[in-house]
């Protein structure tokens, strides 16, 4: 049996783990692990590149990766910091204009 798993069902469990233990959840999903420069030109994986310039991956690039990329290359999953730099949810950003324009403008944070 085949079951299909939406953006919605993941961000439910993520935030229901969130809601287990926070520390634990933010750490993991902060964790970036050095990878090869060919994940930059990957079509949906999502990668960034630390201080140093050096390609990292991440828990939420390689889930987003399953739910493809808008025209910017970004996939529907993201979180939600408060100003004090604690992760307070996970939050579907495609279709979701109210959140991107509370984005607009905001600093990205840099792990």
């Amino acid at each position: 049996m085949v079951n299909t798993v939406s953006i919605d069902d993941v961000i439910k469990v993520l935030n229901d783990a969130l809601n287990h233990d926070r520390v634990v959840i933010q750490n993991v999903i902060e964790s970036r692990v050095p990878c090869s420069d060919s994940f930059i030109e990957h079509p949906s994986i999502q990668v960034g590149h630390n201080h140093e310039g050096h390609v990292e991956i991440g828990i939420i690039g390689i889930i987003n990766s399953l739910f493809g990329t808008d025209d910017n290359g970004y996939g529907p999953g993201g979180t939600e910091y408060d100003g004090g730099g604690q992760l307070c949810s996970f939050v579907k950003m495609w279709h979701d204009t109210d959140l991107l324009s509370r984005l607009a403008g905001s600093e990205w944070p840099v792990y």
